[in-house]
């Protein structure tokens, strides 16, 4: 069986390469393409495409005979859709029959609700197929995508989870605490950013520490496509690292986005993965999410989200006001947020999400 695999943005690519990794390991040929950010991910492997610049262009190289015919397609649903999205309208539209009749299309979601309201909203172009973590995903693509068919929607969990199976945190987390020089008897702030408001939300953060006036290591970490699609952002996210006077601010440029978590007292964002990571990692988090920026840019992209899933499993605390935001700091500072357990109920580690994933993909090709 031959399957193409397309990935875009960094969290949509991370679930991505863990189904491919699957379908290999299944025996079956994945031809991998990479467009967005996913061009500099896979810099160094010519076994990924990266040259194309259109689902078109793909098709054209299928009719010359250059690639070969796909028994599924698998995307990941990533902003302002790509290649993966527009491969996803050729095949369920059949717009080139001959190539793409009864070929499924599969969508692997990386965060509840991503992009389906958005980047996904066409209803010609739905895949015919679709991969969420939980039941709360399953619920909101059908509210996201009414009439969609909920045999169609498979519960594998999230792909990329699965590193964290078999993930030794605590090695993780020296190695990081060595390698940026951390303090073990100060508190270790880490700031998941991501698009729009994402300096506003920080300057939150910093107001707040320095508020409370404990003296902390503060690791603001952008979001990988922060200078080129939120440049915007940069210059309010300077200002507000220039106002912190709660401790020091440390550079996390050498460490890898687990490390950083793994070390941290607590990680602290609006609605990032990183979140769900930390939660994953059964690590202290807090979402800042108040109703008039926080919330409201969720909603953008996810518009009938009524609570960010990972509050509505306990699994994160959520600020709805700087004076909520200071008392969970102080809170996680001694290790009193109390997550833990909705963590272990709801984010089940056995290593076999991809697996579910691929199997899935297997079944619905044949």
């Amino acid at each position: 069986m031959v399957i193409w695999a397309v990935s875009k943005d960094p969290g949509g690519t991370a679930g991505v390469v863990a189904v491919v990794k699957a379908l290999r390991q299944l025996g079956h040929e994945v031809v991998q393409f990479a467009n967005g950010k996913a061009v500099e991910i896979f810099k160094d492997d010519p076994s990924v495409l990266k040259h194309y610049q259109s689902a078109v262009e793909i098709v054209m190289d299928l009719d010359l005979r250059k690639l070969p015919k796909p028994d599924a397609v698998i995307t990941s649903m990533c902003s302002k859709g790509g290649i993966g999205r527009d491969l996803s309208y050729l095949t369920v539209q059949n717009k080139l029959g001959r190539y793409f009749d009864f070929i499924p299309t599969i969508a692997l979601q990386d965060f509840w609700g991503g992009e389906m309201v958005t980047s996904w909203a066409n209803k010609e172009g739905y895949p015919e197929f679709i991969v969420v973590n939980d039941e709360i995903g399953a619920d909101i693509v059908q509210k996201a995508w009414p009439g969609y068919n909920r045999a169609n929607i498979a519960i594998t969990g999230f792909p990329a989870m699965d590193k964290y199976a078999t993930y030794n945190a605590d090695e993780a987390s020296r190695q990081a605490m060595q390698k940026l020089n951390l303090r073990t008897d100060m508190p270790i702030v880490l700031y998941g950013g991501q698009g729009n408001l994402t300096s506003h939300a920080l300057q939150e953060l910093v107001t707040a520490l320095n508020e409370l006036g404990q003296p902390v290591q503060l690791i603001p970490h952008p979001h990988p496509r922060m200078q080129n699609d939120y440049a915007h952002e940069y210059e309010p996210w300077q200002k507000a690292l220039e106002s912190f006077k709660a401790g020091t601010i440390i550079d996390s440029s050498t460490c890898d986005t687990s490390s950083l978590i793994a070390a941290s007292t607590v990680t602290v964002s609006m609605y990032s993965t990183m979140l769900v990571e930390a939660a994953v990692l059964r690590k202290q988090n807090i979402s800042i999410l108040y109703k008039d920026f926080g919330m409201k840019e969720l909603r953008k992209g996810t518009t009938l989200i009524d609570e960010f899933p990972l509050a509505s499993l306990k699994c994160t605390a959520k600020a709805t006001d700087r004076n909520q935001l200071r008392k969970f700091l102080e809170q996680s500072f001694q290790n009193n947020l109390g997550l833990r357990e909705n963590q272990e109920n709801n984010f089940k580690l056995d290593g076999k999400n991809a697996q579910r994933a691929a199997e899935f993909i297997v079944s619905v090709a044949q």
